[in-house]
């Protein structure tokens, strides 16, 4: 016991480290995690004028703390999420008619539950092919036995949700997954809007603000589609919660606030005090924020949008005429607000009451007088009452910002016990408050007792330097596939992140490399990433095979490959020929390349599944299915995440890559928590001296701890993948 210093400026005393200090567990990249008293972290005052051989952190703590840079989560009020989700034995339905003669709701569906005639109980759906995922909830739909089904109809649905007391809950999200069409949500009572009318797919909504104590009443109205009256339909939906410490303090939330949202996933409540032009003005419980509003995917107002009180004058505030009236304003109405839309994302719209839209995008606000740009450019105003929200046009870019050394070592995600979100360099820490350095400059002070945790994701074990080859190749897409270039991009693009947080460096692939057993060696490229959606995989470039050779003594010789499996990784061979590239199922090249790996692919239909579980959907069952990291573990990898939960998606087949004759090493298996087992999901395969790694789409598309992929299993990968390339 005692305290212990690392990377400490000169310039500080350990009597200025003493001062405050924070209780915090602190997780380092290697697995650990540990208790620390007294925690204080402080960098210079400016970075950019930084004394001669004075260090970037001083980090001190009581017992001695890991290296700064080594640290990947510091938690202070760990927050518990719980999910609330549809249950056939708790769902009750109402059938509407039909599409062509429809007959009005009930008066009370809204506001009343309570299984009576017309109400019938739901059952589970049994066919899930045309249905999309949703984790922890049970697909339903009416009773055949007791709803007359003849054609296609409008049908209400219903249940009660016990998420317990508001005050203590940070965060509520509903999500509803349905094939059929959403024409109608509420929540207590409450409209939840849809943004444009009727929605399939996955839609997820902010409903923090529409919870109540006791029971709380989900109502849906979902359509059948009159144009496929035999596809079998299912409707499920889970509410969310996570919840703080019991008497935990939280961030002061305004009653009438506004919350942003952010591609990167910052989501900060305050209240909208300016936007003009392209940017907004927050006033957060941490500080003033301005940012672009094209760099937020949402600026939402649950509670409606408020102007400003206009100060009162001198004549107002003397007593004689009646003084200080300037009071709060009134909140007339809640709504539940989208915060992501899937596959059709909620973009380049303003959300407005009574379930409208407009099109139009926003210039500036003066008073309570909204004033956008319209049709062919037309200057129009409207109320900002009747403004709930505005999703600015999504941007993609295809290449991955990589931040400058010292802004990744400092930068962190900081959750607060309200569930707010925020990315920013970390300035400061200690016993009363966080200071973080956010975009622009913009410095934000948050009190001790409201931080919840800090995530590192540039942090590694890895030591910048050396002299060994740190080169990961992400192999190219090859031409001919133009239609699927945009998912290709997209997931090189996680690489890339993930290869930049361990410190390593991102090259391309190209044809003429891969089919060079001369040109492509571990020492030259230690690590392969291969992420092509189709599975695809060069076969032949010049002369038949010469690829497939190569690639094959690249792992001989000790080089990592990791491959992606979309339903099966290596299933279709490309060949160039005289006008281009020619594809061809691997099955009919023999030996096919999986063959030569020792692995293949386990389907449903398959007569020898080896004891694996595939499907083309998930399950629709009371027991969740989750990822469980195996007792398998080699060295390096002992900071995975135990356990991981299958997110939600709209479509989830499990068609997992195995080992033949158990040569595949089993790190992540898909399991049920009543105990069966599926499969596995991330496996290692020895090849030589080098290894093949296998993940499945479902690990790669799962949020571990509520992060990406990206930002939480692989950077450990890809370590692991460098230290162990050359043998």
């Amino acid at each position: 016991m005692g305290l212990a210093l690392a990377w400490l400026p000169a310039s500080q005393t350990v009597a200025a480290l003493f001062a405050g200090g924070a209780t915090a567990e602190i997780w380092s990249v290697d697995g650990d995690i540990n208790p620390h008293q007294r925690l204080r972290i402080e960098t210079p005052r400016d970075l950019n004028r930084m004394d001669p051989g004075e260090r970037l952190v001083a980090i001190s703590a009581s017992p001695s703390p890991p290296r700064f840079e080594h640290i990947r989560k510091i938690v202070v009020q760990e927050l518990q999420t719980e999910w609330i989700a549809s249950r056939p034995e708790k769902m009750e339905s109402y059938r509407l008619g039909t599409v062509v003669n429809p007959v009005p709701p009930p008066p009370d569906w809204k506001r009343t539950i309570g299984q009576i005639p017309p109400w019938h109980r739901v059952v589970a759906t049994e066919e899930m092919s045309h249905l999309p995922y949703l984790d922890h909830a049970v697909f339903c739909w009416a009773d055949p036995q007791a709803e007359i089904l003849d054609g296609s109809g409008d049908y209400l649905f219903r249940q009660s949700l016990q998420p317990g007391r508001p005050e203590e809950i940070a965060l509520a999200i509903l999500r509803v997954a349905t094939n059929g069409k959403a024409i109608e949500i509420a929540f207590n009572q409450y409209p939840v809007h849809l943004a444009a009318g009727e929605r399939s797919g996955i839609m997820t909504f902010e409903v923090t603000s529409l919870l109540t104590n006791g029971p709380n009443i989900l109502a849906l109205r979902i359509r059948e589609d009159p144009s496929s009256p035999e596809e079998q339909y299912g409707v499920a939906f889970h509410l969310e919660v996570t919840r703080r410490p019991a008497g935990r303090a939280a961030p002061p939330r305004p009653a009438d606030g506004a919350l942003l949202l952010t591609e990167e996933g910052d989501r900060l409540w305050g209240r909208l005090a300016g936007l003009r032009g392209n940017t907004a003005l927050l006033n957060s419980p941490f500080g003033e924020l301005r940012l672009p509003l094209e760099s937020t995917i949402g600026l939402l107002f649950p509670l409606g949008w408020r102007p400003d009180a206009p100060a009162p004058g001198l004549i107002d505030r003397l007593p004689l005429f009646g003084g200080a009236a300037n009071t709060a304003p009134t909140i007339q109405g809640r709504w539940g607000l989208p915060i992501d839309t899937r596959p059709d994302p909620v973009q380049d719209l303003m959300l407005l009451t009574e379930g409208r839209v407009s099109p139009a995008q926003p210039s500036y606000a003066v008073g309570d007088t909204l004033h956008v740009e319209g049709f062919e450019g037309r200057q129009v105003t409207m109320p900002i009452s009747d403004v709930l929200g505005i999703y600015p046009p999504r941007t993609i870019s295809w290449t991955f910002k990589r931040p400058d050394e010292q802004a990744a070592v400092l930068y962190c995600e900081l959750t607060t016990t309200g569930n707010d979100q925020v990315g920013g360099l970390l300035r400061k820490l200690d016993g009363r408050e966080l200071m973080l350095e956010a975009f622009d400059g913009q410095f934000l002070r948050v009190r001790s007792e409201w931080i919840s945790e800090l995530f590192f994701p540039y942090h590694s074990g890895r030591r910048p330097g050396g002299t060994r080859n740190q080169s990961i190749a992400i192999i190219n897409q090859f031409s001919g596939q133009e239609a699927f270039r945009d998912a290709f991009l997209q997931d090189a693009h996680r690489v890339q992140e993930a290869i930049f947080s361990i410190r390593a460096d991102s090259v391309e692939m190209s044809a003429d490399v891969l089919a060079s057993s001369a040109l492509l060696t571990p020492a030259q490229y230690p690590v392969l990433v291969s992420v092509d959606p189709l599975g695809e995989y060069l076969h032949t470039l010049t002369e038949s095979g010469d690829a497939v050779d190569a690639l094959l003594q690249y792992l001989d010789r000790g080089g990592v490959l990791i491959a992606l499996s979309r339903g099966g990784a290596f299933r279709s061979a490309v060949r160039r020929g005289s006008t281009g590239f020619a594809r061809t199922p691997t099955e009919l090249v023999q030996p096919s390349l999986s063959e030569q790996l020792g692995i293949r692919s386990v389907r449903p239909t398959d007569a020898d599944t080896g004891g694996v579980i595939s499907f083309a959907h998930p399950p629709n069952g009371l027991q969740p299915i989750h990822f469980q990291r195996t007792g398998q573990l080699m060295e390096g990898l002992e900071g995975l995440p135990r356990h991981v939960t299958l997110a939600p998606m709209m479509s989830a087949p499990y068609f997992p890559m195995v080992g033949i004759e158990g040569q595949a090493r089993v790190i992540y298996e898909l399991v049920e928590e009543g105990g069966a087992i599926y499969g596995p999901a991330l496996s290692v395969v020895p090849r030589g001296q080098g290894f093949l790694v296998l993940i499945d789409h479902l690990l790669w598309e799962s949020r571990p701890d509520g992060r990406p992929f990206e930002k939480t299993i692989l950077p450990i990968l890809l370590q692991w993948a460098l230290d162990t390339a050359g043998g």
